[in-house]
């Protein structure tokens, strides 16, 4: 379609990483549900990108992981998976509403990404900036993503309306 890639490469122990940008400059990551090396599982439609139409990892950024966290248990999320990229100053902590467990139940190992990356339901990616006071927000007179609001129903324990980014 002629939009340009960075090539990818393999981005520590996190993942297979490429970048493009849109038309509108707004950058794009593609993760790879493999490691570099290892050899992709067969895929549901082999005509299809990435075997069919699917968002594997939906990201937010977080100043504060406690709320988040409570905010997923409190929604009856399963943590997935915990990845500490300490050179970079934060944590990428994954959650998804399944039931299913990686293999190794250290939440930080990372023989579980390559099978964080392959489940066949969106996971929510909390990425959660060690040495940043507030995420904000996009200025309204640019295009962009500014967040959004999340409603449980029933509500989640504490009653509460749940406005995770505005």
């Amino acid at each position: 379609m002629g939009v340009k890639n960075d090539g990818g490469r393999q981005f520590r122990d996190v993942g297979y990483v490429a970048h493009i940008v849109d038309p509108q400059g707004f950058r794009i990551e593609l993760i790879q549900h493999v490691f570099e090396g290892e050899i992709s599982p067969r895929l549901a439609n082999p005509a299809l990108l990435g075997g069919g139409p699917a968002i594997n990892l939906l990201t937010l950024r977080a100043s504060e992981i406690a709320p988040v966290q409570e905010l997923c248990e409190d929604l009856g999320m399963t943590q997935l998976c915990v990845q500490p990229v300490v050179p970079y100053d934060f944590t990428l902590h994954f959650y998804g509403f399944t039931d299913e467990r990686p293999s190794n139940a250290d939440l930080q190992a990372a023989e579980n990404r390559s099978w964080l990356y392959q489940r066949p339901h969106t996971v929510l990616e909390i990425q959660h900036l060690h040495t940043v006071d507030c995420v904000g927000s996009v200025a309204t007179v640019n295009a962009g993503y500014a967040g959004f609001h999340l409603y449980s129903n029933p509500a989640p324990k504490n009653g509460h309306l749940i406005s995770l980014l505005t």
